[in-house]
């Protein structure tokens, strides 16, 4: 909040910032992003200065990586620089089966780490990845998708193991998931389905008997992108219109 009064020119003054949120932390789901884009986005509607999507990464960035949840849409984001920003287009209708085996990631930490030498011989893993997931949304395929994203997380492995993927794989497999994704800098790994699907209860069912390691699960879906409102005081009140912000 200082960080962004002191970009805008306000006067510096005392603020008090509440969090609500359902996110998990160190898990890899983006709570970081959501929790610095909103207080930045609700400190600049305090002030009636509005900034625009780009300033609020640049001013993200300035406190850590920051993921590209707060644009609208999907994007391909440069989480460390800001400097590769892509629209891929809408979210496609796909159910993510959210699985939580334990643990935590220090995001910060982790990102101060360099492993360029760890990335570098995978960068046409990734560019293949990325192809197949940039395809996908364009042409509105699940199955492309969910093969990007599972061969991205295969090539994580390398970054970051998540010791049960290969058990989640060959369920997905088994139950005709459309592929995998994980938390490039967390632990948590998504089984990816078909929106519309009438057994997603089962689904999960079958998962919590059949990985013994799993703790906690999740049934959500993918959903664009962007930073709305999620709830307001009525004018008047003397605080911010925008007392509450989050990302998607």
């Amino acid at each position: 909040m200082a960080r962004t009064l002191v970009f805008l020119g306000a006067p510096r003054t005392r603020l008090g910032l509440t969090i609500r949120s359902e996110i998990p932390r160190g898990k890899g789901m983006g709570s970081s992003t959501a929790d610095v884009a909103g207080a930045i986005v609700a400190t600049a509607e305090l002030a009636r200065r509005p900034l625009d999507l780009r300033t609020v990464a640049r001013l993200a960035l300035s406190v850590e990586p920051t993921d590209g949840s707060l644009f609208p849409g999907i994007v391909c984001f440069d989480h460390r620089e800001g400097l590769i920003l892509e629209s891929l287009g809408e979210a496609l209708p796909l159910a993510i089966l959210v699985l939580d085996f334990g643990g935590r990631v220090d995001t910060v930490a982790f990102n101060l780490v360099d492993r360029r030498s760890l990335l570098a011989p995978m960068e046409g893993q990734f560019r293949e990845a990325l192809a197949m997931v940039r395809a996908g949304i364009a042409h509105r395929d699940a199955w492309s998708v969910g093969e990007g994203a599972s061969l991205s997380a295969e090539c994580n492995q390398r970054i970051l193991p998540k010791p049960f993927l290969p058990a989640v794989r060959r369920e997905g497999q088994d139950v005709g998931a459309v592929g995998v994704c994980v938390a490039h800098s967390g632990t948590a790994v998504g089984l990816l389905l078909e929106a519309g699907r009438d057994d997603l209860a089962q689904i999960r069912a079958r998962l919590v008997r059949r990985l013994p390691g799993l703790q906690r699960t999740w049934l959500t879906c993918l959903v664009s992108g962007g930073i709305r409102p999620v709830s307001c005081l009525p004018e008047g009140h003397g605080t911010s219109r925008a007392q509450a912000m989050g990302t998607t």
